[in-house]
């Protein structure tokens, strides 16, 4: 498909929280009823779906909030003019992580954002947000773990006091890691913390035993005397990435939210094949090196879909954010979800 005229993106917005250069996914980190998913559909046909030329001649305006490569298919759709071609005056704005797009779709200031399973789930209790797609799945191994040496691995792992990053898609990744070891998360000994570097500090203390650390974490770690790593590359559960959109803008803007997935179907389609000149289009919008952005990029899985492994990983989530007392009722897969968006944009 030959690209459509290039609008203009809009500057980056915010800097990395964890190191410089490339942030990596891991730190960016059905609406009221099953009968409004009747009535969105009748509502999408009355409102149009199509890109007619009214719908470009008028275009509807949307904000995108991404973080880096986390919805990478936003900023490739508005380059190669997706969105445009959609009827969509799109404007997108980089943020620092995952969790910051999220902020940005609850304050009103993006209608779209995306960030991985654990925190999006976190964001619903808030009741303004929805998910209506998933974005990518991306490959395990982004953990390794780091365990002092009384703890012996993995049979003892059930008697280490495990650090935490609370809010942040490593306690779901630690829970899995211990469920697959046939302990259970909600037994063990945990200590939060509000980022990777606090636990380092805390290991080499001999306050905490074990954490999964990543990036530059694990040459921190593996420095401490008496602390092993184990690289995670089996244990890692896969965690979806989710798109979400504002309650609020999906009830007045239904056919537009159908377009909009339209546009990043089509983007995304695009860029499987084309990864290297997908990062090179992510790497000049982000300010990122292109090189760095494919290595992280290709290994993604980038989708906008929604399959029956999206609604497991929710399932499965919901369990953590409630064992870790994140959350007082299990998150409502008929509240929270909604699939008839991207249902209609697949069948178009």
């Amino acid at each position: 498909m030959h690209p459509r005229p290039i609008p203009t993106q809009t500057a980056s917005h915010g800097t990395g929280e964890r190191g410089t250069g490339v942030l990596s996914l891991r730190k960016r980190g059905r609406a009221a009823s099953l009968a409004l998913v009747g009535v969105f559909a009748l509502l999408v046909s009355a409102c149009g779906t199509s890109t007619s030329a009214p719908a470009k001649s008028h275009p509807a305006p949307a904000t995108f909030a991404v973080s880096e490569d986390l919805f990478g298919q936003a900023i490739v759709a508005n380059a190669r003019g997706y969105f445009a071609g959609h009827g969509i005056k799109a404007t997108v704005t980089n943020y620092s992580t995952g969790v910051a797009t999220l902020e940005a779709a609850l304050t009103g200031r993006a209608d779209f954002a995306a960030a991985l399973a654990f925190p999006t789930l976190t964001y619903l209790k808030s009741h303004a947000l929805v998910i209506v797609a998933a974005d990518m799945h991306p490959a395990p191994g982004f953990y390794s773990l780091a365990l002092r040496s009384n703890i012996a691995y993995p049979h003892q792992l059930d008697k280490a006091t495990w650090g935490l990053e609370t809010g942040t898609d490593q306690v779901y990744q630690t829970s899995a890691l211990l469920k697959a070891y046939g302990f259970s998360f909600s037994k063990v000994k945990t200590v939060s913390f509000s980022d990777q570097f606090g636990e380092i500090s805390a290991l080499r203390a001999g306050e905490i035993s074990a954490a999964l650390v990543y990036e530059q974490g694990i040459a921190q770690a593996k420095a401490i005397p008496g602390v092993s790593i184990y690289p995670d590359e089996l244990k890692s559960a896969i965690e979806p990435a989710y798109i979400v959109v504002s309650r609020n803008y999906l009830a007045h803007n239904e056919g537009v939210v159908v377009r909009a997935l339209q546009a990043l179907r089509e983007a995304n389609a695009w860029m499987l094949p084309n990864m290297q000149q997908a990062a090179k289009i992510v790497g000049k919008f982000v300010g990122a090196p292109p090189s760095s952005l494919y290595s992280s990029m290709k290994g993604e899985d980038y989708t906008v879909s929604w399959s029956s492994s999206d609604l497991s990983a929710f399932k499965s989530i919901s369990k953590v954010l409630l064992e870790q007392h994140l959350t007082n009722t299990l998150p409502s897969t008929a509240t929270n979800i909604n699939t008839a968006a991207i249902d209609a944009a697949a069948k178009s």
